[in-house]
């Protein structure tokens, strides 16, 4: 690897336990590189006009990648039931654990897409929402965005939207992305896809809920140091690097 470039483990997470029958992976299509996609479908009459070869546009966007739905889901409220619901089975459901209400009048959904990523060095990644693109999901609501180091920290990134005032139900396009990721670093992102398996799953789950022993909202610079001083994530990049299929 060029001392210019800095490699992103990226995978799926869901539940790859005895009891777990289907393998979600399917559900998850590799991500696009914003610029080079939309230079695709450019006005070529505009030449070096168009806004794609900016230098303001370009090195706001890059290393920002685009994650999308590879099929049609669609949800819809029960009031009675309290749950969302779904027509049929083969499409992305709802996440088992329903977020609680934050804003008025305005429902939380979070789907069961959810993805993890993880640097060997420090890395800041942000996820942005996806308004270069014209969407189905946009419609409805908008995804929940934030920003941390994932050199630093390993958590899940969950498809988590806020509806519009009153909404009470929700659909997204086979195509439509999710969300946009951005690496803010001035080095080529080289990513490399890894293998969900039960010790990554795992190890998980167990960072997500070990980090309450720092607290109920514990500040990211304590989670670092937890994460470095206990040596997890050595524990997660052998796991993971040995599952990399890129």
């Amino acid at each position: 690897m060029s001392k210019e470039e800095i490699v992103v483990y990226w995978g799926p997470c869901y539940d790859v336990g005895p009891d777990n029958i289907i393998d979600w992976n399917m559900f998850y299509a590799d991500p696009t590189e914003l610029i080079p996609d939309m230079k695709k479908s450019r006005d070529k009459t505009a030449g070096n006009q168009s806004i794609l070869y900016c230098p303001a546009f370009t090195e706001n966007y890059k290393n920002t990648y685009v994650f999308s739905s590879v099929v049609d889901s669609r949800f819809s409220y029960n009031h009675r039931e309290n749950l969302w619901e779904i027509p049929n089975k083969y499409q992305i459901h709802p996440a088992t654990t329903m977020r609680v209400s934050y804003m008025e009048n305005r429902k939380p959904l979070v789907l069961s897409m959810i993805w993890l990523f993880v640097a060997e060095e420090p890395l800041e990644m942000e996820i942005i929402s996806p308004y270069l693109h014209q969407t189905e999901s946009s419609k409805y609501g908008v995804i929940a965005t934030g920003k941390f180091d994932i050199g630093r920290w390993y958590r899940p990134i969950h498809a988590d939207y806020l509806l519009w005032s009153g909404v009470d139900n929700f659909a997204i396009k086979e195509g439509d992305p999710f969300f946009y990721v951005r690496f803010n670093t001035d080095k080529k992102v080289v990513l490399k896809r890894y293998v969900n398996t039960p010790e990554i799953y795992k190890q998980t789950v167990s960072n997500v809920e070990t980090k309450f022993l720092f607290g109920k909202t514990p500040p990211l610079e304590k989670l670092y140091r937890y994460f470095s001083k206990t040596r997890t994530k050595d524990i997660m990049l052998k796991k993971i690097k040995e599952a990399v299929i890129d």
